[in-house]
């Protein structure tokens, strides 16, 4: 939700309507996000998936999360839609977006070998 947003409506709208700032302080909080909580987050997971007594009931668990708050997320994120519609200087296609954001968590849960949800393939 947060990439779509983010990364693919405000950070490529805002300037073309005229707004220079709002993608500057985006663009640092982003770059703070892949540098920094991205990679603990990560590592953290990397943990339980890992895990020599646990991995298997771990995956299981996360798996459970994932099936219940992907589902969630897509239909919040197909929500936004509209709003891709609305300025004037148009931001590159929701759809584009919302492929490029489930893209890179499909492949986070690659790299952290857990089943993405059917739901990141529609």
């Amino acid at each position: 939700m947060g990439e779509l947003f983010r990364s693919n409506l405000v950070q490529q709208a805002a300037p073309s309507n005229g707004d220079f700032i709002t993608p500057t302080l985006i663009g640092a909080e982003e770059y703070d996000f892949a540098e920094r909580d991205l990679r603990y987050t990560k590592a953290m997971f990397r943990l339980l998936v890992d895990d020599k007594e646990f991995a298997k009931e771990n995956k299981a668990i996360m798996g459970q999360w994932l099936a219940t708050w992907v589902p969630r997320c897509i239909s919040a994120a197909r929500t936004l839609q509209p709003l891709w519609s609305q300025p004037d200087a148009k931001p590159p296609r929701f759809e584009d977006g919302l492929d490029r954001a489930k893209s890179r968590f499909s492949g986070i849960l690659s790299d952290l070998d857990l089943q993405a949800p059917k739901e990141l393939g529609q």
